[in-house]
């Protein structure tokens, strides 16, 4: 698809692309961590990875926090994503006690949730609105529309994008519990599926104005499904 007889000739940009934010305290509360390492091989089929994490275990709520900078993936068969999720369940099963069949907890890992917020650069175009061809099932995201500029009529058209504008925190909850295995003749942990839930909110203030009607944009909640495997996303505490 290509659009004929536009020239760029002026750009208004209509938020600050280089937002301020500060990180939140994830999870808020808690100051005293300590350092271990999750490993995980695959005996026969090869070597797995590592990686260390944080936890607390103040009156007995479990909390972790991974740290993905120190990942690594030693194996040569399986995805980062799939290694990452195999050893924080390794780290939740390390955290929970050595204690009889029947016992069972919740243990909470945090991480951190990027917020959005939708800019706009408003661009000036010079030439009649014209389409000159267009590919089957293509189609313009945005209207090519018309806006006064100093008197003069011009045919402009928005091009949007998404900026972080601050981080929210999240928690992916195991559900763990102690059962005596006949096989093995032990008691050994089951790990749930996580559930995820929202620990804080994104600050609504972004910090960013249309620089047209000066009105502020709101910085938005995102989700926290499919979140926090990331080292930029999840820093340590």
């Amino acid at each position: 698809m290509r659009i004929s007889k536009y020239f760029i000739i002026c750009l208004f940009i209509l938020a600050t692309f280089n937002i301020g934010y500060a990180q939140n305290d994830c999870p808020p509360g808690i100051s005293n961590w300590t350092t271990a390492t999750a490993n995980l091989d695959f005996d026969d089929y090869g070597p797995g990875g590592s990686v260390d994490y944080q936890y607390n275990t103040d009156n007995n709520v479990f909390s972790i926090v991974m740290d993905w900078s120190t990942f690594q993936n030693n194996s040569d068969f399986i995805s980062d994503l799939a290694l990452k999720k195999l050893l924080e369940e390794e780290a939740v099963r390390n955290l929970v006690p050595n204690y009889p069949a029947g016992y069972s907890c919740d243990i909470r890992v945090y991480f951190q949730s990027a917020c959005k917020v939708k800019v706009k650069t408003v661009m000036r175009l010079d030439g009649e609105k014209q389409l000159e061809c267009c590919t089957q099932g293509a189609e313009l995201n945005q209207e090519i529309y018309q806006r006064l500029v100093e008197g003069e009529v011009h045919w402009c058209w928005d091009v949007y994008n998404w900026q972080t504008c601050g981080y929210k925190c999240c928690a992916r909850v195991y559900h763990c519990t102690r059962y005596y295995d006949n096989i093995w003749e032990k008691t050994l942990t089951t790990v749930s599926l996580p559930t995820t839930v929202s620990i804080t909110s994104c600050d609504p203030v972004s910090g960013c104005t249309d620089c047209i009607s000066g009105a502020p944009l709101p910085c938005e909640d995102g989700g926290c499904e499919g979140q926090g495997y990331d080292e930029e996303e999840q820093p340590a505490p």
